[in-house]
């Protein structure tokens, strides 16, 4: 009987050494699945940023074009009231307020 359980045992040494490169075979089928999986995730991710990034730029741009806008509205404006203020200065240099 100690024969017969040595050799049992023997085999099933002998059959999970015969199977270790299956479960290391899986194994590493199944790693590089998930790296696989993970670099998808990672180039949705990175694409996602760039068109976000692609986004803030072009708001950016628009938002400076419409301060330059603005800043040559005011400074025009700026000149408008300037000019007419020194003509009404001249005008009463000109013309005195008090006329004898």
């Amino acid at each position: 009987m100690t024969e017969k359980n040595t050799s049992q045992s023997q085999q099933r040494k002998r059959s999970n050494t015969a199977e270790a490169p299956n479960y290391f075979q899986k194994a590493a089928e199944e790693n590089i699945a998930r790296m696989e999986s993970m670099f998808g995730e990672f180039t949705k991710m990175q694409e996602k940023g760039i068109e976000q990034t692609h986004q803030v730029i072009d708001e950016a741009a628009k938002l400076m074009k419409e301060q330059i806008n603005y800043s040559t509205k005011l400074s025009s404006e700026f000149q408008r009231i300037s000019f007419e203020t020194a003509r009404q200065a001249a005008q009463m240099m000109v013309n005195p307020w008090m006329q004898a």
